[in-house]
């Protein structure tokens, strides 16, 4: 098994990023598969798709991006779909299927997908901060979903961590696409 595979097969919670940034090969192992489910390491020139949903990542009131869309990032990592491997109708079909399941499970606490974020891979590892690469793109596939990945802060620091995750979520924002037809439509803010 490779470094990668073992590291994300024995680190699992809020401690994931965390234990990337103490490393000096973290932005190396990008090139090697994350999990043995995986179609292969994530390529510069994918796209990815980060789901987004309401109310978690919505603000109610305004409709507006909250940065928890992708606070993730910073610990347990913020999931995203391999365009290449999941294309935009797939994904939101599968944050329908997800939200769903979340919601039946918490009554309480609905969710719905609102829209979608399209992230440039090569455009998030091109971050840079005092030098060090800042982001890290794994493919981090599941056995029911192959074209899963994760967006991790790797480098550390309390400022650089902050700064890292203002320029992440500008991107998001910038990223963000409504639904493809033949969906419900999102919720709008309130």
């Amino acid at each position: 098994m490779n470094p990668c595979q073992e590291f994300f097969k024995i680190c699992a919670g809020d401690e994931v990023a965390r234990l990337l940034q103490a490393r000096s090969d973290a932005a190396a192992w990008e090139e090697l598969t994350a999990s043995e489910h995986s179609p292969g390491p994530v390529q510069n020139s994918e796209l990815v798709i980060r789901l987004v949903y309401h109310p978690i990542h919505v603000d109610a009131e305004t409709g507006d991006l909250k940065p928890s869309v992708i606070a993730e990032a910073s610990s347990w990592g913020c999931s995203v779909q391999r365009e290449v491997h999941c294309p935009v109708e797939r994904a939101w079909k599968l944050g329908e299927d997800l939200a769903r399941a979340r919601s039946e499970a918490n009554p309480g606490s609905p969710r719905k997908v609102h829209a979608i974020a399209v992230l440039e891979v090569a455009k998030l590892r091109s971050l840079i901060t005092e030098g060090k690469r800042a982001l890290g793109v794994y493919d981090t596939a599941l056995l029911e979903n192959s074209a899963h990945a994760d967006i991790y802060v790797i480098v550390a620091g309390k400022k650089e961590g902050r700064s890292v995750r203002a320029q992440l979520f500008e991107w998001a924002r910038q990223g963000i696409r409504g639904m493809p037809a033949g969906f419900d439509e999102p919720i709008a803010g309130r």
